[in-house]
């Protein structure tokens, strides 16, 4: 038999209000390769420490 396996995907999010961070593992809702629209990550996030609902924005992009 075959050593079967999954794909896991981390994303990390730093919340814009309370600094704090936190990490969701997701195998496809986050991903770019989505076929049904409704199956896509919303474009807000709910922080689980202080609460703030806020529009997300990749790393990559962010210029400091």
């Amino acid at each position: 038999m075959r050593h079967k396996f999954s794909k896991e995907i981390l994303y990390h999010f730093n919340c814009g209000v309370c600094e704090k961070w936190w990490s969701i593992a997701d195998h496809h809702l986050f991903s770019n390769n989505v076929s049904k629209k409704e199956e896509m990550v919303p474009n807000h996030i709910i922080c689980p420490h202080c609460g703030h609902k806020e529009e997300v924005k990749e790393i990559k992009d962010d210029k400091k």
